[in-house]
């Protein structure tokens, strides 16, 4: 189990206190108020709580805590970032920690009535995914994997309503614990472009390409030559006739390209 997380919307790093306790769990104290939480929760709080989605966490807090009101919310905000000073790094797929090791690692769905467990190859493959800035939509190919995921395991809501939307929402909560930014995995791959030439090497590929063309319209006339010194009438058409293509043919596929 890993006992930081990295939060990609602010490249900053952010450890968890529940690995460093002795029973696994964090205790957010906050006015009169108490919240547990084990590493996968806590990252998942911290994540969506530094990048901004205080929405979310609110509407978390309050299926805890009963009558919560907007005041006490701004302590919890406030008290968890005090704790969690979090540090800014270069941020790369490649370092994202693993919360699997020996033993699965289990986050909570809002559709499923058991937790959603991971292995440790479960979890790296679908980092891989991530990692893999070829893919067109990472996303949904995240979507994919726990769709495939839960028809491998017979997992599946009770409720039709939420049926169109239970694989995507399992794509975002893995998103929020790793601290991923799911906005940046449904981007397009950026087409490399092409190399800026120098002038000097712009220079070299002009004169390479006047050589060039210079050879190969040598080697025509000297077929056209070629042919007119045959006897034999139809080979000399033939081969005249080749040597004519030659040079032709490429003039009118160039015409035609413009």
């Amino acid at each position: 189990m890993t006992d930081y997380i990295l939060i990609q919307p602010i490249s900053s790093k952010m450890w968890l206190k529940s690995a460093h306790t002795h029973d696994g769990q964090y205790e957010l104290r906050f006015g009169e108020r108490t919240i547990s939480m084990n590493p996968v929760y806590e990252a998942w709080f911290g994540a969506l709580l530094y990048s901004g989605r205080y929405d979310v966490v609110s509407q978390s807090i309050a299926s805890c805590l009963r009558n919560i009101v907007p005041s006490e919310l701004e302590l919890c905000f406030s008290k968890f970032k005090q704790e969690h000073v979090v540090e800014k790094i270069e941020y790369s797929y490649k370092d994202i920690p693993l919360f699997a090791d020996a033993e699965p690692f289990e986050f909570s769905s809002p559709f499923h009535a058991i937790a959603i467990t991971l292995n440790r190859s479960q979890e790296k493959e679908l980092l891989d995914i991530v990692a893999d800035t070829r893919i067109r939509n990472r996303l949904s190919r995240m979507e994919t994997w726990f769709h495939q995921y839960r028809l491998r395991y017979g997992l599946d809501t009770k409720l039709k309503r939420d049926r169109q939307c239970q694989d995507i929402e399992l794509a975002l909560q893995f998103c929020y614990i790793h601290g991923l930014d799911p906005d940046e995995l449904k981007k397009q791959p950026v087409a490399d472009s092409p190399p800026i030439l120098s002038y000097k090497e712009r220079g070299v590929n002009i004169i390479l390409t006047i050589v060039g063309v210079l050879v190969y319209i040598l080697i025509a006339v000297l077929v056209i030559r070629l042919g007119q010194s045959i006897h034999n009438m139809i080979s000399s058409a033939i081969i005249m006739l080749c040597g004519v293509a030659m040079i032709t043919v490429p003039v009118v596929l160039m015409f035609k390209r413009k």
